[in-house]
């Protein structure tokens, strides 16, 4: 039995190659050919596209901007000692060693120390707020076992809230509509740590 391949001479079977293939190269150049551009709208599958290749579906996307929030962190209050008012006491520098702690776990962002002072307390009240948030920033990056970079702390004076100061941690970004830093900055070539 004889295949088909064996009637036909050699030579014919090299033509139909060869001009199977010149067919085949000829086809992908009209194809690939990009220096007419269409004009109007092409019909690309599903949809209509225009020449520059994107859909007018008729809409506008609103583009989504991430915002940060601020984070509400713990406090430390100054109430066991009334006699030294800004001096911070045992249980807030074990506060003070987890939460150094924890802003060094999270290097994207600034620690806010909002001191804050009580109605009931005499003497300059936004000094005694400022005092305890300058404080508070120096045990964290001086005297404390775990030093944070000063330059992520920021104390700051939130007015009369109780003995205390809270802790707020601002990440990196644009704060989300409705977010404010609490209190105003603390001048600290006017107010040192004590």
């Amino acid at each position: 039995m004889s295949s088909v391949f064996s009637l036909m001479p050699a030579r014919m079977v090299a033509i139909s190659i060869a001009l199977a293939c010149a067919l085949g190269l000829l086809a992908a150049y009209a194809f690939a050919k990009t220096d007419v551009q269409p004009e109007g709208e092409v019909f690309g599958g599903y949809s209509w596209l225009h020449p520059n290749g994107y859909a007018d579906l008729g809409f506008n996307l609103q583009t989504v901007q991430n915002c940060v929030s601020i984070e509400d962190w713990g406090e430390c209050t100054f109430e066991k000692n009334p006699k030294n008012p800004s001096r911070l006491d045992n249980d807030c520098r074990d506060t003070l060693d987890k939460l150094a702690l924890r802003v060094l776990q999270t290097p994207n962002g600034k620690l806010d120390i909002v001191g804050y002072t009580d109605q009931k307390e005499v003497g300059n009240k936004q000094t005694l707020g400022s005092q305890r948030a300058v404080n508070v920033k120096h045990y964290l990056t001086t005297t404390g076992p775990t030093k944070v970079y000063g330059d992520r702390i920021q104390p700051r004076q939130g007015g009369t809230n109780g003995q205390a100061t809270h802790f707020y941690f601002v990440p990196e970004g644009s704060l989300c509509s409705g977010q404010v830093e609490e209190g105003s900055v603390v001048d600290e070539t006017h107010v040192r740590a004590q």
